[in-house]
């Protein structure tokens, strides 16, 4: 059996009294690719800056990795990519190089030098993500797409267990949205790494995911296989407030 990496049991957030997750209890397993989806205001922000430990539930309790999440020290196995394009300066004047070498920094130290090692670690970041050609350019000088590369290989410069992706394709134009994902396709392939992605877009992403967790104004509307997910069909808009817009092949496996 597979090792739990992320482990919510009835979790529950509060804003000033109005509810954000309410009794949400969810398994990610090592090796999953985890999709989750809902409206705008469903809870998805709330439950990812959960399990990242930037909010403390009120009720229920979060684990990771086995351990209780105030008892979890190994920040270095959790990485994150977030809408780049919401809080990115893209005028910052930075190489591609750099950007990764940020990743290693955040395990080093600020004035750390970098050595062989760490090197090794950016060069092989960025041929995985196809983005070694480009370490002298300004990141400002790349497409959408190619600088969430480059994000992806800050993220996976320290090789971690967990990656957790927040809408990593607003701001990415439709030209370079399938090279994105391509990346993810080839770090699915090629690591053991555990994939959560925030997405309002399932189409993309139907041969990566393993599970679907729906959230709907806090609440669990659905947590289970893709096919699953997909074959609830007209059964699913009878749970109130659905349809929700999110794109789904139907009998997609």
């Amino acid at each position: 059996m597979t090792t739990s990496v992320v482990k919510l049991n009835e979790v529950s957030y509060f804003y000033d009294g109005t509810p954000a997750l309410q009794n949400v209890s969810i398994d990610i397993r090592q090796g999953d690719f985890v999709a989750i989806v809902g409206e705008n205001g469903s809870g998805k922000s709330t439950l990812i800056r959960t399990i990242l430990g930037l909010l403390n539930p009120q009720q229920g309790s979060v684990e990771l990795f086995g351990k209780p999440i105030s008892q979890f020290k190994d920040k270095s196995r959790i990485s994150y990519v977030s809408q780049k394009a919401a809080s990115f300066n893209s005028g910052f004047p930075v190489t591609v190089e750099e950007v990764v070498a940020m990743g290693r920094y955040g395990r080093l130290g600020l004035f750390k030098r970098l050595k062989m090692e760490d090197q090794a670690a950016i060069q092989n970041a960025l041929q995985t993500v196809n983005m070694w050609q480009y370490r002298h350019r300004k990141i400002g000088d790349l497409s959408g797409g190619q600088q969430q590369r480059v994000f992806i290989a800050r993220a996976m410069v320290n090789q971690p267990d967990l990656l957790i992706l927040d809408e990593p394709t607003v701001g990415v134009d439709q030209k370079h949205l399938q090279d994105f994902y391509e990346v993810l396709h080839m770090l699915r392939e090629h690591t053991t790494c555990t994939f959560v992605l925030v997405t309002h877009d399932l189409n993309v992403v139907t041969d990566l995911v393993t599970k679907v967790v729906h959230l709907d104004r806090g609440r669990m509307a659905c947590n289970c296989g893709l096919r699953e997910y997909s074959e609830l069909g007209e059964l699913a808009s009878s749970i109130k407030p659905y349809p929700v817009k999110v794109l789904v092949h139907e009998g997609t496996t």
